[in-house]
């Protein structure tokens, strides 16, 4: 398969023809949402426009009807459509009669050659469709640049050719693609040749390893735990230990009672992890079922219950072998010094925490400035409606008919501050390229587009109503409507050293009259590119179109005043309604998975290390009572005791602190591919996370260094 997010189509169609390593190689046009038209109403469905070859690549036959036509994916051919399994049942009751049958989507009459079959679904995402819709190609449209769209591409490999073959052959035509494009293809774009598998997972694959580690990271921890604890437990029945020596048990006796109370701790352990288990999967596929594919189908069955089991047993028999032998070897004569194991465990436990906290941090540090730094516009108390004007009554004519009614209507309304209207809204507003054209300068050959810009329209109340900082000059106006406004990264690229304002640009050509500040039009984590905004109306005709509505209080009244008036208007329309706020959360949905899922682990393992080093405090102190009643005794005061049992502490502390920071230095490779606007070595947050660490150990050592210095020595003595 060919990993192409936004190929050129005119290089699409440039490589169908070039290349000699597929034995088919298709392209997704577009895919949205569309109007299902009935005479009762209408209903939103998703759609792409796909080449005709597209099912044919894929390998899938509909179940009904037939495939597309080569000659229908022509400019001119009739409107034909394949709808899928479901729309076919909900609309047609599955009847065989559907074929044929004609539908309106969009406000155009399509007529229904076949179904898909059930399941079907397609790359990205496995988006599921409503139906496909050829997509009609002029031939001019194979020469002609300025009319270069953004597609999506997949393959399928000739029998016997390699991936390696595949990958030879499109690096060349990437090569060419490049010296044409330069802009759109710049250094940071690489192309790749992929599997269909590989492309499917490639963009949870690092993020599913790098949980794979955290729980791995967390076991560990936990099983340092359990033999710190068995370890201490142990030391702890020596005396009843050597009793039962003293009356002939032998070693293997004692070590099978030790590890069978280990096995009955992994056993309740297991089924408690388990039963955790089955509430953890459902929020995860409530919380990330649009970034993950199949996330949907996450269940736990039995195969991943046998496994839990397995390793809370083989946990227990490893971790419990060791503390079970070491505790059966009883010297009845005396009771030996502890072995320096369990500070190695609190070293190591400290260290996988360390390597947790520091990797949610930057993960947290990264979703911050993801959803706050340079926005460009204020979101707050903004909401936004994406309206479908296909079929409707307004479909003709909208900038004299929809656009002034709809804006009357709702200004009425106590609490709205401005409407606006829009072809797009950040932060992924961005929606149609062109060549940039400045005044008195030759155009640039349309083989050689290094210069791309994007385009938008808007109503002249969208900046107010979007907050968006004027820079210079003045904004557009109801009656300008051959001005433009340019955005400041347009500015600095197209303008070094110059005044733009007055300057003719674009196509048709248009004064720039203002500049604004940047917003993110591309997506939160993209570069902001240059960017012309000119009059709604005075572009290229549109089908769909955002409603933006400034509140001075609940967004939710406002939504649903908004969808009342649509509904008056005409009740065909398809309306989306949502808070920016939302469209926000949707688009950091995948990146505040990951902080929320590391920070969980990086605070269970941080729990964990810090109760494994209370216990092996706790058990510092008491097996060190006697001495520190000698110390009391001959006259250390507490503080003297406090520092004796922190010292001990703080050796494996340190160690597992500088070995945390090692650990987390070495995996920041990994981990870099998720961040944004923060790199992986990040200073403060490496020094920052290990001061907290070096506090919490202490601070976990505090309780039993405390209980030591209320040791009676008196006591002590007597006992002895």
């Amino acid at each position: 398969m060919l990993d192409t997010r936004r190929l050129a189509s005119t290089e699409y169609l440039n490589w169908e023809r070039a290349n000699h390593v597929f034995d088919g190689f298709a392209a997704i046009g577009r895919n949205g949402t569309s109007s299902l038209i009935d005479p009762g109403g209408s209903a939103r469905i998703a759609t792409a426009r796909v080449t005709a070859n597209f099912l044919a690549t894929l390998r899938v036959s509909p179940v009904a009807g037939r495939d597309f036509l080569p000659e229908e994916g022509r400019t001119g051919a009739p409107d034909v459509v394949i709808l899928s399994y479901g729309v076919w049942q909900s609309r047609f009751g599955g009847e065989p009669g559907a074929i044929g049958k004609s539908v309106n989507i969009d406000g155009f009459v399509c007529r229904v050659i076949g179904i898909l079959p059930k399941g079907f679904v397609y790359l990205p995402n496995l988006t599921v469709p409503d139906a496909l819709i050829p997509l009609q190609i002029s031939p001019d449209f194979y020469w002609d640049r300025n009319q270069m769209r953004g597609w999506q591409a997949i393959g399928r490999l000739k029998p016997g050719v390699t991936l390696a073959q595949a990958r030879a052959n499109f690096e060349l035509l990437f090569a060419a693609a490049r010296l044409d494009f330069p802009r759109l293809y710049h250094d940071r774009v690489d192309l790749r040749v992929v599997p269909y598998r590989d492309r499917l997972t490639g963009e949870v694959r690092l993020v599913l390893m790098l949980l794979l580690g955290a729980v791995a990271c967390v076991l560990l921890i936990a099983c340092g735990n359990v033999a710190n604890l068995l370890l201490a437990r142990g030391a702890a029945r020596r005396k009843e230990l050597a009793v039962r020596v003293a009356l002939g048990a032998r070693r293997w006796r004692l070590v099978r009672q030790l590890l069978t109370e280990s096995v009955v701790l992994a056993v309740f352990g297991g089924a408690a992890g388990t039963a955790i288990a089955f509430g953890v999967v459902r929020i995860l596929r409530a919380s990330a079922a649009v970034r993950f594919p199949r996330i949907a189908e996450l269940t736990v069955d039995l195969r991943v219950l046998a496994f839990a089991f397995l390793l809370s047993l083989g946990t227990a028999m490893l971790f419990g072998l060791a503390p079970a032998w070491s505790a059966s070897r009883i010297d009845i004569r005396g009771v030996r010094r502890r072995p320096a194991l369990r500070g190695l465990l609190v070293a190591a436990q400290l260290g996988l925490s360390l390597t947790l906290l520091v990797s949610s941090c930057l993960l947290f540090q990264s979703l911050w400035r993801l959803q706050h730094k340079n926005l460009g516009f204020q979101p707050d108390n903004l909401m936004a409606a994406d309206i479908s004007l296909r079929g409707s009554r307004f479909a003709a004519n909208p900038v004299a008919t929809f656009y002034p009614e709809l804006r009357d209507r709702v200004l009425r309304n106590a609490g709205t501050v401005s409407v606006a209207f829009a072809d797009g809204l950040p932060p992924n507003g961005g929606c149609c390229a062109s060549v940039f054209i400045r005044e008195g300068v030759p155009r640039v050959p349309g083989k050689t587009r290094a210069d791309l810009v994007v385009v938008r329209s808007v109503s002249p109340a969208y900046f107010e109503t979007v907050a968006i900082p004027l820079k210079r000059g003045h904004l557009l106006t109801a009656t300008g409507r051959d001005a433009v406004v340019i955005n400041e990264t347009l500015a600095r690229h197209f303008f070094p050293g110059e005044d733009p304002i007055g300057i003719r640009i674009g196509m048709p050509l248009r004064a720039i009259v203002g500049i604004v500040a940047d917003v993110k039009n591309d997506g939160l984590s993209a570069d902001v590119m240059p960017e012309m905004i000119v009059p709604l109306g005075t572009a290229a005709a549109i089908d769909s179109i955002q409603v933006l509505v400034r509140s001075l209080g609940d967004t939710g009244v406002a939504a649903s005043t908004l969808r009342t008036e649509l509904r008056n208007l005409d009740p065909r329309m398809l309306v989306s309604i949502h808070t920016m706020r939302e469209q926000f959360a949707r688009e950091t949905s995948q990146p505040r998975f990951q902080s929320a899922m590391f920070g969980s682990f990086a605070g269970v393992a941080l729990l964990l290390a810090m109760i494994g080093i209370y216990g092996v405090a706790a058990f510092t102190v008491a097996s060190r009572t006697k001495e520190i009643g000698i110390r009391m005794a001959l006259g250390a005061d507490a503080p003297r005791v406090v520092r004796l049992i922190l010292r001990d502490i703080a050796l494996p502390v340190a160690a597992g602190i500088a070995a945390g920071v090692a650990g987390s230095v070495g995996s920041s490779r990994y981990l870099g591919t998720l961040l944004y606007d923060i790199k992986p070595t990040d200073p403060l947050t490496y020094a920052g996370v290990a001061a907290l660490m070096a506090a919490a150990a202490m601070l976990a050592s505090l309780a039993p260094a405390r209980r030591a210095c209320r040791v009676d020595p008196v006591n002590v003595l007597r006992a002895e």
